[in-house]
C-alpha cells in the first residue's frame, strides 16, 4: 500500500499522498484552529533539459529539486512533522505544506521561514548553474502560495488557488513566486459560478449560439 503513495523517481510522496495529507490537515484545523501554507512549484525548463541533454539528466534535475526542498523543509519537519508534506504532484511539479506560526507568542514560539521565505531560499540555491552529471545547467521555477484558512478553506479551493497563483507567477522571467490574495480568489469563484451556470444552461437547452 505504501508504494502506491510514493514517487519512484524521487522517493517522496506523490499527488495521491499529498491530497490525503492535505485532507487530514484541513480536518485537523476544524478541531485545533491551525493554519498552514501550501505551495506549488513548477520546474520550467525540464522539457528543454530532456530534449537537449536526455531524459536521464532531466531525472537528475527532478531528484535534485526534491533533495533541495527536503533540505529547506528540514527545520519544519523537525518541529511539526504532521503538518509538513512534500510531494511530486506532476511530471515537472512539486507541492508542499508547512505550518503557520504567525501569532504564536511566548517561550515556545517558533521562528521558522514561511512559504515565501522558503521560495526565496530556493531561488538563492538555484541562482547559479547546478551540476547534473557532467552538465552545468541553470534551473528555473515558478511557485504559487496559499495560506489556509485565510484565503481558501477547502481542499478543492486550496488546490485550485495554488495552481492559479503558480500560473500567474510563471508569467514572469526568472524564478518567481506569488501568494494568492482575495482578488484572485474572487476571480476563481466567479469562474466556477460562470462554468456552473453555463453547464446548467446547456443541460436545460437554454444556451444558444448566435452568429
Amino acid at each position: 500500500e505504501r508504494a502506491a503513495f510514493i514517487d519512484p523517481l524521487t522517493g517522496i510522496g506523490n499527488r495521491a499522498a499529498f491530497i490525503r495529507c492535505l485532507q487530514n490537515m484541513v480536518e485537523r484545523h476544524h478541531k485545533q484552529q491551525t493554519c498552514f501554507y501550501l505551495a506549488q512549484l513548477k520546474l520550467h525548463n525540464l522539457t528543454w533539459i530532456n530534449n537537449t541533454f536526455g531524459a536521464k539528466t532531466g531525472d537528475q534535475a527532478l531528484q535534485l529539486m526534491s533533495h533541495i526542498l527536503q533540505q529547506l523543509l528540514h527545520e519544519h519537519t523537525q518541529a511539526n512533522a504532521r503538518c509538513v508534506c512534500l510531494a511530486r504532484s506532476g511530471s515537472d511539479e512539486f507541492i508542499f505544506s508547512i505550518p503557520c506560526y504567525a501569532g504564536v507568542q511566548g517561550q515556545n514560539a517558533l521562528v521558522l521561514p514561511d512559504a515565501n521565505t522558503l521560495c526565496e531560499q530556493l531561488a538563492a540555491r538555484l541562482s547559479q548553474p547546478v551540476m547534473l552529471g557532467s552538465y552545468a545547467i541553470k534551473l528555473r521555477f515558478s511557485a504559487g502560495i496559499v495560506r489556509f484558512p485565510d484565503i481558501a478553506n477547502s481542499v478543492e479551493e486550496l488546490m485550485e488557488g495554488v495552481s492559479k497563483a503558480r500560473r500567474q507567477a510563471s508569467r514572469y522571467q526568472g524564478n518567481h513566486w506569488l501568494q494568492l490574495d482575495n482578488t484572485m480568489v474572487q476571480h476563481i469563484r466567479e469562474d466556477k459560478w460562470l462554468e456552473s451556470e453555463l453547464r446548467d444552461a446547456i443541460a436545460g437547452q437554454q444556451c444558444f449560439v448566435v452568429y
